[in-house]
């Protein structure tokens, strides 16, 4: 009797590869209509904007203008206060090709700062931020985030195809994103792949002479 249960409960655990991802669900799955209806539900006694409008301005002093815990998830991407000088032609870095009103930043630490550290204000107590950095500032996000009370739950890689030819360093060719939380505990994710890995290879089309917010395509 004994011999034919361990037969069985190694026969229960076969692994067929490919099995868990076929039958493998998104946490959640909305349609559009369903996911207008549930931004209209939750966010009326918030927000009077409507659905699916960029508004271009001062992030920080819009940011301001929010009110408390009324963000569901933030997606930012702020300049990566890189140093040009005299390598402008090997990052494509031509000011003619940048928008109107675009300024570098100086002080990185005290720019990044200061935004960040709306984001614990505005954000809901589920509420997940992901933040874009180049490696060169990287220390002053992640310095940012812990001087505002959040949390850091995830470091993926966007590794990109257009890295600057090096002669005595490794070609830098990646970006961080990092995953950050107001409530360690309690926050949404929406698992959409049965196994999530957290390097990102999505090939970018390189289009130089077009306009841009920043100096490098």
């Amino acid at each position: 009797m004994l011999d034919m249960t361990k037969r069985a409960l190694s026969k229960k655990r076969h692994y067929i590869p490919g099995l868990a991802r076929f039958y493998f669900r998104p946490t959640f799955d909305w349609t559009p209509s369903q996911a207008e209806k549930m931004y209209n539900r939750k966010n009326s006694q918030f927000l009077d904007s409507e659905i699916d409008v960029v508004y271009y301005r001062d992030c920080i002093g819009g940011m301001k203008e929010l009110p408390d815990e009324s963000v569901d998830t933030i997606i930012a991407d702020p300049p990566f206060g890189l140093d040009f000088s005299g390598k402008e032609s090997l990052y494509n870095r031509d000011p003619f090709l940048v928008v109107e009103g675009y300024q570098e930043v100086s002080e990185y630490d005290k720019f990044t700062l200061e935004w960040v550290s709306q984001l614990s204000r505005i954000m809901k107590t589920e509420s997940t931020a992901y933040i874009f950095s180049g490696w060169t500032n990287l220390e002053s996000v992640l310095m940012a985030i812990r001087l505002s009370g959040l949390t850091v739950k995830n470091h993926l890689i966007w590794k990109y195809q257009f890295g600057v030819f090096t002669k005595k360093k490794f070609v830098t060719s990646h970006y961080h994103i990092v995953m950050v939380v107001k409530n360690e505990e309690d926050y949404f994710f929406n698992k959409v792949d049965h196994y999530p890995l957290d390097v990102f290879e999505y090939p970018r089309k390189y289009r130089p002479g077009r306009k841009k917010n920043v100096y490098s395509d």
